[in-house]
């Protein structure tokens, strides 16, 4: 019998290929948690199931959950740490509040490798290991992703024809898929090793910042015209805007973390990522995300 599978924040970038990797699995029967159901219709998979419900209304995440196996949270965090509502520290909140009340055993949490680094100090990371001791706290079983950077994050920098070219150290970053984390979320909820763990999330390649974009650029279609920008023009913006303050402290706090190769755990459980870089570039075009606004983006 399939496991039932629900999943909230679907229609988001790091989202909708978890959908795609979960629907695709005959072992599990999935259902998305979402605001909008015309919008879902036309970002996921056809034959997905939609719940309608909203995030701050606890009693519809209950019953969204009627009845699920396992619930994976993929929530953003807001650009500003002034906002009232952080979807993933207070939305995951009510979602473990939720998940007890339905009875579900089993949370699923897309969280970041740099955090529980005592080296980082940024409020972003603090909320998110502040999230991650709540989910392993809940008397739920749970899982918790740690990813280095998602190769979705490349098509951040594009805008319009052009790819922002960013002087960035040349420490290797080890990109993963969308596809390849999909099929690991999806391995991790029929996997009884996988509960009660972290795993770090790391893909087949370890590529500086700088090549990855270069590359990615190429295997575009169109291709895109690298367009050099000085981290420091981001940093500027960040002094008036937002979200481009929010891009170079995320920026800062990956370069402030050395990472090497840690994924062999991850490997062994829940399968080996194979995508390059180019593959998924070429894959843009098949699955239809397209790049959402650029990390600088004041608007």
């Amino acid at each position: 019998m399939p496991r039932r599978v629900l999943l909230i924040g679907a229609t988001g970038m790091l989202g909708r290929p978890v959908a795609r990797a979960c629907v695709a699995d005959e072992c599990l029967k999935t259902t998305a948690f979402v605001r909008d159901i015309d919008r879902a219709r036309r970002l996921l998979p056809g034959s997905i199931q939609l719940i309608h419900g909203n995030l701050h209304d606890e009693e519809s995440l209950v019953r969204a959950m009627d009845g699920a196996d396992s619930v994976y949270v993929n929530l953003n965090t807001p650009f500003s740490q002034r906002v009232n509502f952080d979807p993933d520290r207070d939305g995951t909140a009510l979602v473990l509040r939720a998940a007890r009340r339905a009875g579900v055993p089993h949370i699923l949490r897309l969280s970041a490798i740099e955090v529980n680094d005592p080296a980082h100090q940024w409020w972003s990371l603090r909320r998110k290991e502040e999230t991650d001791q709540r989910v392993r706290e809940s008397g739920l079983d749970w899982t918790i992703f740690k990813p280095t950077w998602f190769m979705e994050n490349l098509a951040l920098f594009v805008q319009w024809r052009f790819i922002s070219l960013l002087a960035a150290p040349t420490d290797p970053l080890w990109w993963i898929a969308g596809a390849d984390f999909g099929n690991q979320v999806a391995a991790a909820m029929k996997c009884s090793a996988a509960r009660n763990r972290q795993f770090i999330v790391q893909g087949p390649e370890g590529v500086s910042l700088g090549e990855a974009t270069k590359r990615f650029a190429r295997a575009h279609s169109p291709k895109l015209l690298p367009a050099p920008m000085p981290r420091l023009a981001l940093r500027a913006a960040g002094l008036l805007f937002a979200q481009p303050r929010y891009g170079a402290d995320l920026l800062q706090a990956t370069f402030e973390r050395t990472a090497g190769f840690e994924a062999t755990e991850t490997w062994d459980i829940l399968g080996k990522p194979t995508m390059r870089i180019e593959d998924y570039a070429q894959s843009i075009e098949q699955t239809g995300d397209r790049p959402r606004k650029p990390l600088w983006s004041v608007s």
